[in-house]
């Protein structure tokens, strides 16, 4: 048996489909009463009872029967229907958004201890208008922005000055050697109808964080909770910020691997030239062919520990790989790759580290402790 909640009415019915994380959602043209039809009969397969979460309280209240159609509002009938047609798992959640008259709302179901909790908040804001670009390079530590192709506007440096914003200053510092570009193109498509909005390129030894025209577009989603929600233009954002973190160790290393290249060139072409130069004398000194010889030897020796590190830093991303040792991804994206499902946690830590400990208490207190910060030390960084 199901127990229906009691939601806000609403002054207007919203479009009829939601997007979430994983799919998209058909809503049929149905009357109320057609809608508790189709949860009764979900419930027949997965028998749940509901509680209606007030926004930041902790108090759960059980609904009973007996509610009329007409008071279960809208929105109450499409996130209950979501979260019975889930996956009912601890922890499983669905953040939607919903449209009323007066704008769109965040509504959050999630599993908690057998029971079904819907929870709704005020309306979404856009996000607000950033400080200037140099502002944002100057006060997160980063290496530069590239406005040559196209300008950020303001509500983008918004959303990329509040996410960097988020970061403590050992995370920043995984983003010293990072480049702002913005990039007058929509984001590329990956998987179908996924799109990147933004996406970190490692180029040699050095990080750029591309941003595509499409960062900002509306979607039927949010991030957070439903007392604070982002747009999920700060989840793209984090997310991407999230594989600067994992590739940082990459970046470091790879910057002290070519400058030893750029030495171990500049001896042999020293050495060369010494060897030509002894050639051309009849008698060459004792003392400058054994300093020749010693410098081969020495060169050799370094070239055989250039190959050895260049094998060991390829793909060298300690930061995901811990985390995939202790964790499984966290969304359907992050059960794509080990960086993914890094890049999703890191993104709940940051923007709703509550949803992130009730989906594991574990990984939210490995986040805490830094332990996403522990292969910097490798790196010297």
């Amino acid at each position: 048996m199901i127990a229906l909640l009691a939601f806000p009415a609403v002054a207007a019915y919203p479009p009829p489909w939601y997007e979430t994380t994983d799919h998209v959602l058909t809503v049929p043209d149905r009357t109320a009463a057609g809608w508790v039809t189709t949860v009764k009969a979900s419930a027949k397969r997965k028998k749940v009872q509901v509680h209606w979460a007030e926004p930041g309280s902790a108090a759960r209240e059980p609904l009973g029967e007996g509610k009329p159609h007409d008071e279960v509002g809208w929105a109450g009938l499409v996130a209950v229907w979501m979260a019975l047609e889930g996956p009912l798992e601890a922890g499983a959640e669905a953040d939607l958004v919903l449209v009323d008259a007066e704008g769109p709302h965040p509504v959050t179901v999630w599993l908690e201890e057998g029971a079904v909790v819907v929870s709704a908040g005020p309306s979404i804001a856009l996000p607000p208008e950033g400080r200037s670009v140099a502002d944002i390079v100057a006060a997160h530590g980063l290496a530069g922005a590239d406005e040559s192709q196209a300008a950020f506007e303001p509500r983008v440096r918004g959303v990329i000055d509040e996410v960097l914003g988020l970061l403590t200053d050992r995370e920043k510092v995984a983003l010293a050697d990072v480049t702002l570009l913005r990039v007058p193109s929509k984001g590329p498509s990956t998987k179908g109808r996924w799109v990147n909005s933004a996406e970190l390129r490692t180029e040699t030894d050095r990080g750029v964080m591309a941003v595509f025209d499409d960062l900002l577009r509306p979607v039927g989603r949010f991030v957070g909770s439903v007392e604070r929600p982002y747009h999920t233009a700060y989840a793209i954002f984090v997310h991407e910020v999230a594989h600067a973190i994992d590739t940082a160790p990459l970046r470091a290393l790879a910057r002290d691997f070519n400058a030893r290249v750029d030495a171990l060139n500049a001896d042999t072409r020293a050495y060369n030239a010494e060897v030509e130069a002894l050639r051309s004398l009849r008698s060459p000194p004792a003392d400058r062919v054994a300093a020749n010889r010693a410098q081969e030897k020495d060169i050799v020796a370094r070239q055989a520990g250039i190959e050895e590190d260049r094998a060991r830093i390829a793909g060298f991303t300690p930061v995901s790989e811990g985390f995939r040792k202790r964790f499984a991804g966290f969304t359907p994206y992050g059960d794509t790759a080990d960086q993914e499902a890094f890049a999703e946690a890191f993104a709940l830590h940051h923007l709703d580290p509550a949803a992130l400990r009730r989906i594991s208490p574990e990984a939210a207190d490995w986040f805490a402790a830094g332990g996403h910060l522990a292969g910097f030390g490798e790196a010297g960084l």
